[in-house]
């Protein structure tokens, strides 16, 4: 018999109560009792007619009970099931109970847990009695309160097996295989007779993403056949908001550019040939550095490996029989070093407005000794290249670790190394050295002002300090250190890129990490960040196209990323052309403005080859 439930009773839980009787075994009649303090009903007062015997005989039987129920999901699932009770003591402290012979309040089942495992068996009687009509139990109300736990119990089982093969556990040392739905033991490093290896994984699983990416399956831009109507409603809109004067010349030009860029296709368009490099039957070494210079019709290649690192330079023209694809042609050999024991570290461009020659410069760490050289190239008069050795330094006690060429017209021509714990000034006309104050710290990253006396040198220590060349340090009491520092821009690791806007307030500054940040030098602080660069160890460049619209990075995980410098929007993710297990990371070299009218497009350099991303306009 249902009880109407007071006003006085009422509890954010409105369920109701169910009556129950307990079955003729020592327990007497009981009656639904609702505790008013806690707002939850409870299975009834126990009957003095009962024993202690008898009381714990039913308490152990259903233990005994949920204990089997266990079990059996344990063989099933092969995983422990959160809401069962492994031991007794665990089960006596779910279910709240006092002894017997004090007579007071016996509760197997809270309201609330009941509940949880039924969802809502206690909400009428029709379910309660369908539940237990359903777990085979008889028609009396003893048969039906019994017969609800143990339907509760196998639903409690159902979803947790179904949780459990959706949330997979992570087992340190294992590995699961979703499609055999088994572990599988990992060894470190590689071994013969287990391929199952943590990094062999992880490449299996970036491969995986590269060919989801490319096949369009993952959260990337539409296939080829919606790219070419999405592209043209977008075009349209831009094109109607300029007619309209919502947008002005120099912002519909950046839209659409931007908007081509999202618009790259995923795959190259085809490979630049014929590969100048054949050292070693064409066998040995990968592209570390491809470099475009001012007017975007030279490239500066290196090719390295363990025993010879090449410096190639070539012309970039257009192919009329490619639809106007840039073509990269008369490639020469600026120097063959070995490298056995040292490697290049980086190269420059060195072009000037005061003549018509073009020079390199590289620097060569990790030997004995470490030098800097300054190469001009030039045609003969049979056209074949020429090379014309200008400048040369070595050191045994310091490093090279970067290099940089002064644009400036209104100094002398002169050359910067980043060195261990300082940065070194060189003329090239009386060859006099100076060094500049870096904090104590190795510099990584360099580049000069085109337009103001000042050398910006990006530190280990994560500082981007820019350095007043007019300082005559040959007086050091007049400049004590930290003096001659312009300005100071902090990041938290070590600084491994810097590229300088053509206005010269903004800076862009990338670091081992992965950050790229945009600096206002003005406020002294970062304006916009470019996130989702992979990043953890290596000195990776970042670059600015020619238009500064667009900055562009590989990562370490193969993947070249392309970012509107304006807003800091990753617009394009294009995956490696090549699969996973090669060795190399893409190096990319983009520009909207290509030597003699080529298409706009990405000039990608991985292993030994050169892909070409044609962008559609």
């Amino acid at each position: 018999m249902n009880m109407p439930r007071p006003n006085r009773w009422k509890h954010k839980n409105k369920s109701k109560s169910t009556h129950s009787q307990s079955s003729s075994q020592g327990y007497g009649d009981t009656t639904t009792h609702r505790d008013g303090n806690h707002g939850h009903s409870s299975q009834g007062y126990y009957s003095g007619n009962a024993t202690q015997e008898s009381y714990d005989k039913r308490y152990d039987n259903r233990f005994g009970r949920e204990r089997s129920r266990w079990n059996e999901s344990e063989e099933r699932t092969g995983e422990f099931r959160r809401d069962t009770f492994r031991t007794k003591g665990q089960f006596r402290k779910r279910h709240s109970h006092t002894s017997p012979s004090s007579g007071h309040l016996v509760q197997y089942q809270s309201h609330s847990e009941s509940s949880s495992l039924t969802s809502g068996s206690t909400q009428s009687a029709g379910r309660t009695l369908s539940s237990s009509s359903q777990s085979g139990c008889k028609a009396s109300s003893s048969s039906q309160s019994g017969c609800s736990t143990t339907s509760s119990s196998s639903q409690s089982q159902d979803s947790t097996s179904s949780n459990s093969q959706s949330k997979v556990k992570h087992l340190p040392g294992f590995y699961y295989d979703p499609e055999k739905k088994k572990y599988f033991r990992l060894l470190s490093g590689n071994n013969n007779y287990n391929p199952l290896t943590k990094d062999g994984l992880q490449l299996k699983a970036a491969e995986q993403t590269r060919v989801k990416m490319i096949q369009g399956k993952e959260p990337t831009p539409p296939k080829p056949a919606a790219q070419t109507a999405a592209s043209s409603r977008t075009m349209i809109l831009l094109q109607r908001n300029r007619e309209q004067g919502q947008l002005t010349n120099q912002q519909f030009a950046r839209f659409a550019h931007e908007h081509c860029v999202k618009m790259l296709p995923m795959q190259p368009t085809r490979e630049l040939t014929p590969f100048p490099d054949t050292y070693f039957n064409g066998e040995a070494g990968s592209i570390q550095f491809l470099k475009v210079d001012q007017h975007q019709d030279r490239v500066l290649m290196v090719i390295h490996d363990s025993f010879l690192s090449r410096i190639w330079q070539g012309s970039v023209n257009r192919d009329d029989n490619n639809n106007d694809a840039v073509a990269i042609d008369n490639w020469g050999t600026v120097n063959v070093l070995g490298t056995r024991s040292n490697k290049i570290t980086n190269v420059e461009w060195a072009t000037s407005d005061r003549d018509d020659g073009l020079q390199v410069l590289y620097t060569v760490s990790g030997g004995q000794t470490s030098s800097a050289q300054l190469f001009k190239i030039y045609r003969d008069s049979s056209g074949r290249w020429k090379k014309e050795f200008v400048f040369s330094t070595e050191s045994m006690e310091k490093m090279c670790w970067t290099c940089a060429w002064n644009y400036n017209p209104l100094m002398q021509p002169q050359i910067s190394i980043g060195s261990s714990r300082c940065a070194v000034i060189f003329d090239i006309a009386t060859a006099n050295r100076k060094e500049l104050y870096s904090g104590h710290s190795d510099v990584l990253a360099q580049v000069y002002s085109r337009h103001r006396p000042i050398l910006f040198n990006g530190t280990r220590r994560g500082e981007i300090l820019g350095c007043d060349l007019r300082v005559d340090l040959r007086e050091p009491q007049l400049y004590p250190e930290g003096k001659t520092v312009a300005c100071k821009l902090k990041h938290r690791v070590c600084v491994c890129s810097l590229k300088l806007l053509k206005d010269e307030n903004y800076i862009l500054a990338s670091d081992i990490s992965g950050k790229i940040r945009l600096w206002d030098m003005r406020m002294g602080r970062h304006i916009y960040s470019y996130q989702g660069l992979a990043n953890k160890h290596s000195q990776l460049t970042v670059s600015v196209d020619s238009s500064e619209t667009i900055v562009y990075g590989a990562g370490i995980d193969k993947c070249t990323k392309f970012w509107s410098l304006q807003d800091g929007r990753l617009l394009h993710t294009i995956p490696s052309p090549l699969p996973m297990s090669t060795d190399g990371l893409p190096v990319p070299a983009y520009s909207r403005q290509w030597h003699g009218g080529a298409t706009p497009g990405l000039v990608l350099g991985m292993e030994r080859q050169l892909f070409w991303y044609s962008l559609a306009l």
